[in-house]
């Protein structure tokens, strides 16, 4: 039996240019991986009543900023195409700001 490719909406949710239908992006595409991992950078845990264990943990009131490892741990842990490297780097002007890089790459595919 062939593979079954079904589009996937793209985030943001956003109409067409012609306004007949939303625009999707191909399943297991290099977008549709990015879009899931935005989603789950997005969500604090607990967010979403029906899975409380997806998303990232709340970074808000980290203290130095939020965890490059928390927020890799939960987008390898939650969406397993995608290649995660993260990195942090304080702010030239204010160390108690980090900021945290995401890089994510899928099957074969360029960062993004």
């Amino acid at each position: 039996m062939a593979d079954i490719i079904v589009p996937h909406l793209a985030i943001p949710l956003r109409m067409k240019t012609d306004n007949k239908g939303f625009t999707v992006n191909e399943q297991d595409s290099i977008e549709d991986v990015l879009d899931c991992v935005e989603t789950i950078i997005r969500y604090p845990r607990g967010f979403r009543v029906d899975r409380p264990e997806f998303g990232t943990p709340d970074q808000v009131f980290h203290e130095r900023g939020a965890s490059a490892i928390e927020v890799k741990d939960a987008i390898t842990e939650q969406e397993p195409r995608a290649d995660v490297v993260s990195e942090v780097e304080q702010d030239k002007l204010d160390q108690l700001i980090s900021h945290v890089r995401i890089s994510v790459a899928g099957e074969g595919g360029p960062d993004a």
